[in-house]
């Protein structure tokens, strides 16, 4: 397996002609709790083992639904420069999506835009949400976040139901590699925080195999009104303690001075499929209405708490990682 590497540039498609097994899938996420409304469509290329299984695809969860739409490979298209992919006559870019897909009886079409982006602070040790791990060829699966948080306006059709789209939380990120990890757990939530501030947390906790090493690896951060916190292994933050909750988690994380607190209940599960050696077969359980409360201290006194509703919630065989 192998894959183009470009460490700044995450929103960019990382497959070659020679990337075998491989996937890669982009996430757009939007919702607002004040309607009861969450939304995630992903689209992405699937290479397996066997070329008669290579396809692209969209994903759509919806509520407690979830669709998956195959499309023949040639028919996924992406710049090679540029943020800008189509699958089929379906397009995908930062700030635009369109879409207008049938699975048996679900139909959704939507003309989205997503503009006034927040995105994750970066440097040369630390160039995307992976960190110094990004200059690291032959990854199982990477990681980045293209949006922390954005606004949403346009329309989606939902089985002959219009929802009107405006100034809805967006969240946009994508994985490639050649699989999922065995082990791992995703919490993710954005929205409003006090009058006019916005706020965006996501956590990824997974057991990360390398070479004939594995290891407990975190990557999160904590956006809060203009102020970016990073957890991660790389800048040696700490994993004090995960539980696993019936339908839920709860993650306490240790930054020098900081401690972040979440927990995380799900609610209407949709059956997401993700990549195993590069096929899109195996089937786990994700929540984009998953409840998210959070508390952040400062040396031991409590400067942020909020509630979430509409977050994102997956686990898998989360036993090897709990702590």
């Amino acid at each position: 397996m192998s894959f183009r590497l470009l460490p700044g540039k995450p929103e960019l498609y990382h497959g070659t002609n020679k990337s075998r097994p491989y996937f890669e899938g982009w996430y757009f996420k939007l919702s607002s709790p004040e309607d009861d409304f969450s939304l995630a469509v992903i689209p992405g290329v699937s290479v397996g083992q066997d070329e008669k299984d290579d396809h692209s695809f969209i994903q759509v969860l919806f509520r407690n639904e979830s669709h998956y739409v195959k499309f023949p490979r040639d028919k996924f298209k992406c710049k090679k420069d540029e943020f800008k992919l189509k699958v089929g006559q379906n397009s995908f870019s930062i700030d635009r999506l369109i879409v207008d897909i049938t699975d048996n009886e679900f139909h959704i079409s939507a003309e989205l835009n997503f503009s006034n982006h927040i995105q994750l602070e970066t440097n040369l040790y630390s160039p995307s949400i992976m960190g110094p791990f990004s200059y690291l060829p032959g990854m199982q699966c990477n990681h980045g976040v293209l949006s922390l948080d954005c606004k949403v306006s346009g329309v989606v059709n939902i089985n002959g139901r219009s929802y009107n789209i405006k100034g809805y939380n967006g969240y946009i990120e994508k994985d490639w590699g050649s699989e999922f990890p065995k082990s791992w757990l995703w919490l993710q939530c954005n929205g409003p925080y006090g009058d006019s501030g916005r706020f965006s947390m996501m956590c990824s906790i997974a057991s990360i195999p390398i070479g004939l090493i594995k290891f407990k690896g975190l990557i999160a951060y904590v956006y809060i009104d203009g102020k970016q916190i990073l957890f991660s292994t790389y800048n040696f933050s700490k994993i004090k303690k995960i539980i696993k909750r019936d339908k839920g988690v709860e993650v306490i994380l240790k930054k020098s001075g900081y401690e972040l607190h979440i927990k995380a209940a799900a609610s209407d599960d949709s059956v997401l499929k993700a990549p195993e050696a590069g096929e899109m077969k195996r089937e786990i359980l994700e929540s984009i209405k998953a409840n998210i409360d959070i508390v952040l201290y400062q040396f031991g006194k409590e400067i942020f708490s909020s509630s979430y509703s509409c977050g994102g919630l997956e686990t898998s065989e989360i036993s090897s990682i709990i702590s």
